[in-house]
């Protein structure tokens, strides 16, 4: 237990770092050196994911959109392993984190937004009770 905070600690260092050096991948200003992250440290709680900031996170969400494969199921190799593996390992470069936290963060992402997308949804008038609660 004291093992698995610790490095819990150590990737909630690495993202905190990461995140003070940031670009954005349409400015062209990425280092394409390959990310520091070794096994053990990159075992993340896998019920949560850590907090991104907001630059982050748009810069996530924009890697993934210029990945069709990871996201559109109508795409020719949508259901090819190897080509959504390495998609998720250039984006996992690119923004220097591991892979996994990454996915649990996209999947995060996309239930927060069909939750709202739930909510914009249904009628916003005083009597629905579907709002209220």
């Amino acid at each position: 237990m004291a093992s698995e905070r610790m490095r819990t600690k150590i990737v909630k260092k690495k993202i905190g770092e990461v995140e003070a050096n940031s670009t954005h991948e349409e400015h062209g200003e990425y280092d394409e050196e390959e990310p520091d992250v070794s096994g053990d440290e990159t075992e993340i709680d896998k019920k949560r994911t850590f907090p991104m900031s907001h630059d982050r996170t748009l810069q996530l969400i924009q890697l993934i959109k210029n990945r069709e494969c990871l996201w559109n199921k109508f795409h020719p190799v949508y259901d090819s392993q190897t080509h959504v593996a390495n998609a998720w390992k250039d984006v996992s470069t690119k923004m220097r984190l591991p892979v996994d936290f990454l996915q649990r963060k996209w999947k995060s992402l996309q239930g927060s937004f069909r939750s709202i997308k739930s909510l914009r949804g249904k009628s916003i008038t005083a009597g629905d009770k579907s709002v209220r609660q």
